[in-house]
């Protein structure tokens, strides 16, 4: 049945409403997608065009997608709530003090772990050295103030040193012997009946910090299921057995089977004392925060089996570098521009028995990574990493990239020419050359490619609306992770497993903390980057290791290829989607050291 007029009009006027809707409520993102994807089906009945290559009636869309993105821009800046305020909703104890050490604000669990007096208005401020800074950190913390508002030195170049922003610094709370480890951080507030931003540090609790070196400590010392170790992490944030049961939806007696077999596995005799070994877990092995500029530890995987550098380019660029796996081992220089580079225990173990040091710089705006316009394009990039390259300690067998970031591989690669070795994209896919390759995605990618090949400005207010909802709440995690796989049974399949719905979240909050640049990203990757992938084939051979199983960016479509282009290989895994890598480490590690000779 072809829509007549009324209906096709009646569905654009539901889809602008839905699009302003979900300016006031980014939760309701799917809403939106749902109302997009209705009235192009409704265009594509009435008119076949509409489903081909002509999309001149977006124009009307895409002027709404902006005027509602400026409204989320001004309602996100409104909210922004004083700083004194806004601690009050992190999750771990949180402080503010002013540049002299006089603590000016505490949240409720600040309050919960110190006591309310020295926290609560009228009790009024008191100096940080009242929770007993040992002479160390006291010296440290008064430097880093006076570092916070100095002006910046001066370089023999005439160009301003950077300083430091963030810094760890210990100290004992009162009547109190257990120390406590703080993120101090650079920090602004508008001061009273004025708009002059006043310098403050914010002092963040690690000592409550849950991470996935704790996750891998307690499953290999106790040898907990993913569903005791969930139960634990939610135990150890303050959550309720009752809680639990209504935010995992399990119930409260399966809930406390569980409870009961995890003090039996860790021989506790109760919460609390379950509790306190997790705490001494936690506090031990809380990955350090160290200056910017030097190496840091990772925020998952095995840390001795990761660590971060920065190097700083000839026009003060700054590039956050994480490495991977066996230090000593073959370089592989790698691409993540939708994945994140910080990667959990299972892959950095499988890169080290490989004999492979994976080498991946942070994207734009991410760690020590600079900010760099979003008007940049692959062979922007491309200088870029060259300029790292000449910079590393030894140059890479290997260039290679996942998913998006496979295009920027192959445009380093075509800049370096000859000298170029061989190239690894990773669940990169085919060229799009066509309409069709389109349409056999699953609705919620071909949107999103759809979008991006032809009317790239829609897509930056659906990214605010999905990166809005996800910095939100739990709920908005929840949201995000399952609509990324929609239309994916095989990843679907496994994400409801803790290792994987986490690697999910995390690429998502890696890809969120910049979404204009993932919107450029996606950009780049929808266009027939068959004449680029020419141009490295002359000179290099391409290996694609792709899941068979992949709904985006089909299989068959790199079989294909590799057939046809002389220098193009190929490895297809069975049964595996879009979370190739992380459902096969070994064979990922086995590929790239195989690649890279």
């Amino acid at each position: 049945m072809i829509p007549d007029t009324d209906e096709i009009t009646e569905k654009n006027r539901h889809l602008v409403r839905k699009i302003y809707d979900g300016a006031l409520n980014p939760s309701d993102f799917n809403e939106v997608f749902q109302a997009w994807d209705d009235y192009f089906l409704a265009l594509g009945a009435a008119d076949s065009r509409k489903q081909s290559e002509d999309f001149t009636w977006m124009d009307e869309i895409v002027s709404h997608f902006e005027t509602a993105g400026a409204v989320v821009d001004k309602l996100y800046r409104e909210r922004e709530l004083p700083l004194e305020q806004r601690i009050r909703a992190l999750p771990y104890a949180a402080l503010v003090c002013d540049l002299d050490g006089t603590i000016l604000a505490g949240n409720d669990r600040a309050a919960e772990e110190f006591g309310p007096g020295p926290l609560s208005p009228e009790g009024g401020p008191v100096r940080a050295q009242a929770f007993m800074f040992d002479p160390a950190a006291e010296a440290a913390l008064t430097a880093f103030a006076q570092a916070v508002i100095a002006p910046a030195d001066t370089g023999p170049d005439g160009t301003a040193a950077r300083t430091t922003r963030r810094m760890i610094v210990r100290l004992f709370p009162p009547q109190s012997e257990e120390v406590q480890v703080f993120l101090a951080d650079r920090a602004e507030t508008t001061g009273s009946g004025s708009d002059q931003k006043l310098p403050r540090l914010l002092l963040r609790s690690l000592t409550a910090s849950w991470s996935a070196v704790v996750v891998d400590a307690l499953q290999t010392a106790y040898g907990l299921t993913a569903a005791e170790l969930t139960l634990v992490e939610n135990l150890y944030k303050g959550l309720s057995i009752r809680e639990i049961a209504d935010k995992t939806s399990r119930s409260q007696g399966t809930l406390r089977t569980q409870l009961h077999s995890v003090l039996t596995k860790t021989g506790t005799r109760g919460q609390a004392d379950l509790l306190r070994i997790v705490a001494g877990l936690v506090q031990v092995l809380q990955p350090e925060e160290s200056t910017q500029g030097g190496p840091r530890a990772p925020l998952g995987g095995d840390a001795h089996l990761q660590r971060r550098s920065t190097v700083t380019l000839e026009d003060g660029t700054t590039v956050d570098l994480v490495e991977s796996g066996d230090f000593d081992g073959v370089p592989v220089y790698f691409l993540q521009t939708s994945s994140s580079p910080l990667l959990d225990a299972a892959l950095v173990r499988a890169l080290k028995t490989a004999g492979v040091r994976l080498i991946a710089p942070m994207r734009s705006g991410l760690g020590a990574t600079s900010h760099l316009p979003t008007s940049a394009g692959p062979a922007d990039w491309a200088a870029l990493h060259a300029q790292v390259l000449d910079l590393l300690d030894t140059a890479p067998a290997l260039i290679g990239g996942h998913r998006c970031g496979g295009i920027y591989a192959l445009a380093l690669a075509a800049r370096l020419g000859a000298a170029s070795p061989r190239v690894l994209l990773v669940d990169t896919g085919a060229p799009m050359t066509g309409m069709a390759m389109f349409h056999e995605m699953p609705t919620a990618p071909k949107r999103l490619f759809l979008a991006a090949r032809f009317f790239p400005p829609a897509l930056r207010t659906p990214y605010k609306l999905v990166s809005a909802d996800f910095f939100n709440s739990p709920g908005g995690e929840e949201r995000a992770v399952s609509y990324f796989y929609d239309g994916s049974p095989q990843d679907q399949a496994i994400v409801s497993q803790r290792r994987f719905w986490q690697a999910t979240r995390d690429n998502i909050d890696y890809c969120l903390r910049n979404p204009m640049q993932t919107v450029q990203d996606v950009v780049h990757w929808t266009r027939d980057y068959g004449p680029l992938l020419n141009r490295v084939l002359a000179q290099t051979p391409v290996h694609f290791l792709h899941g068979g199983s992949n709904t985006v960016r089909r299989a068959t479509h790199v079989e294909t290829l590799a057939a046809t282009r002389p220098g193009a290989s190929c490895e297809i895994v069975p049964d595996r989607g879009q979370l190739l890598i992380y459902a096969e480490p070994d064979r990922f590690a086995r590929t790239l050291r195989q690649q890279a000779g």
